[in-house]
């Protein structure tokens, strides 16, 4: 089994109704040396937004594994983390094909 690790930062994003395009990437971090990319196409469905309560959106994350034809065998397995370079907020995606995930401050107190 392949084990692929990418980290990117971006300067932009195009959505479609399937797929989500990341333009202007930085390579941070990645277990293969390819070639520099200017962009990466993913399809939506593996594609989750993780949100911190007023940091706006702070990673996306993309899991993409395959597996062989009539085996219960892992032929590959991609993950990619993508963070902007500029603060973007939740809702310039839109919610058809993402998971959106925010996290926020625990309660720690109860005020009566």
């Amino acid at each position: 089994m392949k084990r692929r690790y990418y980290r990117y930062q971006f300067n932009g994003f195009k959505e479609t109704r399937d797929s989500i395009t990341f333009y202007d990437l930085n390579d941070i971090v990645s277990m293969d040396k390819s070639p520099h990319r200017d962009s990466i196409k993913v399809k939506k469905g593996h594609v989750i937004i993780r949100q911190r309560e007023n940091l706006g959106i702070v990673a996306i994350e993309i899991e993409d594994l395959t597996l062989s034809n009539g085996q219960d065998s892992l032929i590959s397995n991609l993950s990619c983390v993508l963070t902007s370079k500029n603060k973007i907020e939740l809702s310039e995606f839109s919610d058809y094909g993402v998971f959106k995930e925010k996290s926020t401050a625990p309660n720690n107190g109860y005020s009566k």
